[in-house]
């Protein structure tokens, strides 16, 4: 198998060694021209799987509502709906695949075509 990749190095580089700059203002500079970036383009469906703790779940959302992802939610459904309306969340416009465990819910992304 041959792969024809030809990486832009200039793509990679950084301003780490900058130490002008704190290095949580570089970090979030970047992660803010990533998600202007990908506002940019179609959202992704993303498969997240077992969220089933608040913030595993809030993430998704934030991103779905700025048009990034298309969450489809893997794990306990029931868990999964009851955790999104106790924080408030509107989860009714995204998939739920629903499984028991969360070794199950891996695999169940690895079996499903398409």
């Amino acid at each position: 198998m041959t792969f024809n990749f030809v990486a832009n190095a200039a793509a990679y580089t950084t301003d780490a060694g900058d130490r002008s700059v704190p290095r949580e203002a570089q970090t979030n500079e970047k992660h803010e021209r990533l998600i202007a970036l990908a506002k940019g383009i179609p959202a992704i469906p993303t498969a997240i799987v077992w969220p089933c703790e608040e913030h595993a779940l809030a993430d998704p959302i934030d991103a779905a509502e700025d048009r990034i992802i298309t969450p489809v939610l893997v794990g306990p459904a029931k868990r999964i709906r009851a955790l999104a309306q106790k924080a408030g969340h509107d989860i009714d416009r995204f998939a739920i695949v629903d499984v028991a465990r969360a070794a199950a819910a891996a695999l169940a992304l690895v079996r499903r075509p398409g």
